[in-house]
């Protein structure tokens, strides 16, 4: 049904089919993010209530049922609007309006709203407002030089963007955590069964990056990157309300796979599309993702030679908020003993260390058996 058209107006030509289509698709998506909205607003009353069972009135208790109610039946309403939303070409179109030039004089009254909407710190952009053309374009700005320090230390794994962490899990027997109670296949993540292979036994960490964040996405360790893989697929959106509730989400939506080597064993970097976010910028492919719009089929591009990356260089930037999930093969990293699922992460922030030898001497030695994962 994405982008494809809607088989209930099967009875209606062609214009009028189109016509209606095009009401509905965003119609369907703004009410399902006001309802999300509200029930953001709403979520502190809930969260600062009394629970049953836990002391304070009758009244208390009825109130935060009520309103726990509330908040699941407006999850539930809005996840099956974005199900029957044609979400490809609701994010066709948002693309096409990011792109679309401003007039000089609107741009800095127009992002200064964006930001105060969204709570993006201005402060750190790297040109004048007036000098970014479009919305995308300030979307995927750039920082100041001095907005992010990359640690030094060599065996310093970073975090690839801004963002919260999402899920951390060990990667076993093909399979990855994307919430609580839900999990999903990394070989269907990556498109590659070879490379998922290569990973089992690792770790995969993933980085939800809201509108408000810095948008490029960067390599988390030194490495050469020798090929790039977009993969097709739908647009859901990638709050924590859609990966609590919709299932293999990551492996569903449009991504793309950044596959490095390093000297101690295989790195996927995948930037995950959603709903708005039908386009990403990859940097040494020098292109955006729209280019391959429309193949049914994964479309994998490998480098004549290996490009070397250091820690920290760009990889790619999107132009809407969306999710990052890097995976780790067995004995690469040793994710920070602090690091907690919902903690909010800077780009070049430490979020773990490569594993001692210690550790992947003990994990090639159970690859015999079970394979160990290394505690989150």
């Amino acid at each position: 049904m994405d982008g494809r058209g809607f088989s209930r107006f099967g009875g209606l030509d062609g214009r009028t089919g189109a016509v209606f289509q095009a009401i509905e698709t965003p119609g369907l998506v703004v009410v399902s993010y006001w309802i999300l909205y509200t029930q953001e607003r709403d979520s502190a009353g809930i969260n600062g209530s009394v629970p049953p069972g836990l002391g304070g009135s009758g009244s208390q208790h009825l109130g935060y049922v009520t309103r726990l109610a509330r908040r699941t039946l407006r999850q539930r309403v809005a996840i099956d609007a974005v199900r029957l939303a044609p979400k490809g070409l609701f994010s066709s179109l948002v693309g096409w309006g990011a792109r679309r030039t401003l007039p000089r004089s609107l741009r800095a009254p127009a992002y200064r709203a964006f930001a105060q909407i969204v709570g993006a710190d201005l402060s750190e952009v790297e040109l004048p407002l007036g000098d970014y053309p479009s919305l995308g374009s300030f979307f995927a700005r750039r920082l100041t030089s001095d907005a992010r320090a990359v640690l030094d230390d060599p065996n310093t794994v970073i975090s690839p963007s801004d963002g919260e962490m999402g899920a951390m899990c060990p990667v076993a027997d093909d399979t990855l955590l994307q919430a609580k109670g839900k999990t999903y296949s990394l070989a269907q993540l990556l498109g590659d069964a070879e490379l998922a292979s290569r990973l089992d036994g690792g770790h995969a960490l993933t980085v939800y990056l809201s509108p408000k964040d810095y948008h490029r996405v960067h390599s988390p360790v030194r490495g050469d990157l020798t090929s790039y893989t977009y993969v097709p697929g739908t647009l859901f959106p990638v709050s924590r309300v859609f990966s609590d509730n919709v299932d293999e989400l990551f492996a569903r939506n449009e991504r793309v796979v950044f596959r490095l080597e390093t000297e101690h064993g295989p790195v996927a970097v995948v930037m995950v599309g959603a709903t708005g976010v039908g386009n990403m910028w990859l940097e040494h492919a020098e292109l955006e993702t729209r280019t391959y719009r429309g193949s049914s089929s994964a479309q994998r591009v490998v480098f004549d030679a290996p490009v070397p990356v250091a820690k920290g260089d760009e990889l790619g930037a999107f132009f809407l908020g969306s999710t990052v999930v890097m995976v780790f093969g067995a004995g690469v990293i040793e994710p920070a003993a602090d690091l907690r699922s919902g903690q909010l992460v800077r780009f070049g922030q430490s979020i773990g260390s490569r594993a001692s030898v210690n550790s992947r001497a003990s994990i090639e030695k159970d690859s015999a058996g079970e394979t160990v994962g290394i505690a989150g």
